[in-house]
This record gives structure tokens, sequence and C-alpha cells, in this order.
């Protein structure tokens, strides 16, 4: 084999190499995906508990279902639901945490600011006076 054929070989070869490492490595999911996705599992769960937690009364009001039935599914679904608006409620507890910890950045950001320009300020008028 001559030294072209080799070298169009290993360009074949790197080529091939790239084309299956690339997807694996530029689709990383992102921290923000996981939430999201976190999100979207736990607002699918909500909508279930509370489709169930509704058909289950629907099936009780018909008849259906006997009072013992009726309460032990409420009681299962009541406490699901409950579990779910906690961790709603915890998401949202961080979420506020989050965005107060940015307006006080912000704050002390604009305050440091404006005590250059007064600085400023009060040495151009020491200069002129």
């Amino acid at each position: 084999m001559n030294a072209i054929g080799i070298f169009l070989g290993i360009i074949v070869a790197a080529v091939a190499i790239y084309l299956v490492i690339k997807p694996l490595i530029a689709n990383e999911p992102q921290a923000e995906d996981y939430a999201a996705l976190q999100e979207d599992v736990l607002e699918r769960e909500k909508e279930s508990v509370f489709t169930a937690l509704a058909e289950i009364e629907f099936d009780y009001q018909m008849g259906k279902l006997s009072e013992e039935d009726y309460n032990f599914l409420q009681q299962k679904y009541k406490r699901q639901a409950v579990d779910i608006l906690k961790v709603e409620e915890e998401d949202l507890g961080i979420f506020k945490h989050e965005e107060r910890a940015l307006e006080q950045q912000v704050e002390a950001e604009l305050e440091a600011e404006l005590e250059r320009e007064l600085a400023e300020i009060r040495k151009s008028i020491k200069k002129s006076g």
C-alpha cells in the first residue's frame, strides 16, 4: 500500500470515530434539562392523582365503590396529593430563595456603584474648591 492510501485510511477512520463520539459528547444533559424533566414528571403525577381522586368520587357517587373502598382509596390518593404539593412548595421556596439572593446581590452592586460615583463627585468638588 502506498502512503496516500494509508493517509486516506487514517482520515476515514478519524472521521468515523468523530461521528460516533460527537453525539455522545454534544448531548450531555444540562442541569436545566433535569429540572425541566423533574418538573414535567411532577406535573404529570399531580394530574394523575387528581384525576384518580375525581374518578373515585364519581364511582362512589354512582354506587360502584363501597364506602370502605372509597375511604381507603381517598386516603391513599390524598396522601400522594399532599406529598406532591409539598414537593412543589419546596421547589417554589427554593426558587424564591434564589430570587431573593439575586435581588440582594443586585442591590449590593447598585449601592457599591453609587458609593463609587459619590466618591468621584466628592473628589472633583475638593479639586475645584
